[in-house]
């Protein structure tokens, strides 16, 4: 990370568990950064979204589902799989934080309903 007004380093990020940084993603208050998150079957996640509320982050990796967890207590609250399987490009909230869409690399979008996931 930098410091854009010194142009200096202000913090250097660790990858722990080995597998890349692929994508990071700042929570709407600007206080965490997530970059390294704990994945089942250790997929690279190469996409990070935060919900507007900053109670979840979800994210998403090469032909994996889309995870959701809870950024209170971490653990992974909801997986939504792809019925396509194919490489995620991107993901989203929307901005009232009930339904996260994500798209893949054939431009198909997929909505799914994450207003009761915690």
């Amino acid at each position: 990370m930098w410091n854009l007004a010194t142009r200096k380093d202000r913090a250097v990020l660790a990858d722990p568990g080995g597998f890349g940084i692929y994508s990071i993603a700042h929570s709407p208050d600007g206080k965490t950064l997530a970059a390294t998150i704990p994945v089942p079957r250790q997929v690279g996640l190469t996409v990070l979204a935060f919900s507007p509320d900053d109670r979840s982050i979800a994210g998403d990796g090469i032909g994996s589902p889309a995870y959701v967890w809870d950024t209170d207590t971490g653990t992974l609250a909801a997986v939504f799989r792809n019925p396509g399987g194919v490489q995620p490009s991107s993901l989203a909230y929307s901005p009232d934080g009930r339904t996260l869409a994500v798209s893949d690399t054939f431009g198909h979008i997929y909505l799914w309903n994450v207003s009761d996931v915690p």
